[in-house]
């Protein structure tokens, strides 16, 4: 046996264990991305390593064996301040698609950033924000959307102030989210919107939203949609999964006098496309049941809405529509594409 210490805790085990093993039985938890037991034990993402004492160099805690002795540090400052690091480099290259993204919400990466509060940072402190807003008015754009790129915008702990500036700028404000995350700050930030809510909701069946997002934990939307003010909207994103309990999810909603508008939205991705070729079928195959079935009641930007349950239902494919529109992200960037297909190629406007 092997007898080392782990944040001050006496540690026993087997020679050969790595420090994630030996960190874990005992209950010490390194948050990890890329390591996989027995499958994928490479270190490659650097967001668990460790300070080990008399050692200048940090290490990987999913591929370095204990040895007798060892004092090892999971937390201290300068760990934390490299995993900080690596974290945000990993998030540099990350596809950004969490506003659309059916994982969000149960996605590792999403809960690092978060557990991290990497993305927390004041928005006073944002490059080229006030410039945004500025340029944003000189072209008439009334109505600004708070959404998530790594995270939800829930979570942002700024949330009421940022609201309370973009009013006071003279802008209309909305917020997208997933529902998921419910802070103590969210009766604020729903009192204080003045363009509505937005709700991702890919089923109400939690076997359903078990296949799409990997967990059968969902909102209680039965408390937290009639609190969500007059101007209530629903995204679902119509997948291979959901699509024959689309109807399904559409009557539950029905009962919610302040949803006003349920938007049935195609799986976005304009790489891999064959990754999603029974998931873009499957909107089609919706497309026409429902057209077959229901009634037309008016057309919005080219697309049919449909009277379903007393709701406006309408479809949507972000792969073929255009739109103009200015996107600010919190790294000091701007962009003119609507992030939603092309997020992952923001530009900077200099």
């Amino acid at each position: 046996m092997v007898k080392l210490w782990i944040d001050n805790q006496e540690v026993n085990v087997e020679k050969g264990t790595t420090i994630l093993n030996a960190a874990a039985s005992v209950g010490i938890k390194i948050p990890t991305l890329c390591f996989l037991k027995d499958l994928n034990e490479i270190g490659a993402c650097r967001v668990c390593i460790v300070e080990i004492k008399g050692k200048d160099a940090l290490v990987a805690a999913c591929n370095t064996a204990v040895e007798e002795g060892m004092e090892i540090y999971t937390n201290s400052k300068r760990v934390m301040n490299a995993r900080r690091t690596n974290v945000g480099l990993i998030l540099s290259q990350h596809d950004y698609r969490c506003a659309t993204c059916v994982r969000s919400g149960n996605c590792s990466l999403q809960k690092l950033a978060n557990d991290l509060d990497i993305l927390n940072v004041p928005f006073k402190e944002w490059k080229n924000f006030d410039r945004f807003l500025k340029d944003t008015k000189d072209i008439g754009i009334e109505k600004l959307y708070l959404t998530g790129m790594n995270t939800d915008p829930a979570l942002y702990k700024y949330l009421p102030e940022l609201i309370k500036y973009l009013k006071e700028q003279g802008f209309k404000v909305g917020i997208r989210t997933n529902g998921y995350y419910y802070p103590k700050q969210m009766p604020e930030v729903l009192s204080s919107l003045n363009s509505g809510i937005s709700y991702s909701i890919h089923s109400v069946n939690p076997d359903i939203n078990k296949k799409i997002i990997g967990t059968s934990k969902m909102p209680d939307w039965d408390i937290i949609i009639p609190k969500s003010g007059e101007n209530c909207r629903v995204a679902t994103v119509v997948n291979r999964y959901n699509e024959d309990d689309i109807l399904n999810t559409i009557k539950y909603l029905s009962k919610f006098p302040n949803v006003k508008y349920i938007q049935l939205r195609s799986i976005c991705s304009d790489i891999e496309k064959e990754r999603y070729t029974l998931d873009t079928q499957a909107f089609e195959n919706l497309k026409n049941k429902i057209a077959k079935n229901f009634s037309k009641v008016k057309d919005y930007k080219g697309y049919p809405v449909y009277n379903i349950y007393g709701k406006e239902v309408s479809f949507w494919d972000p792969l073929q529509v255009t739109i103009n529109s200015t996107n600010y992200f919190t790294d000091g960037t701007i962009s003119n594409s609507y992030f939603v297909t092309e997020g992952y190629s923001k530009s900077k406007l200099l």
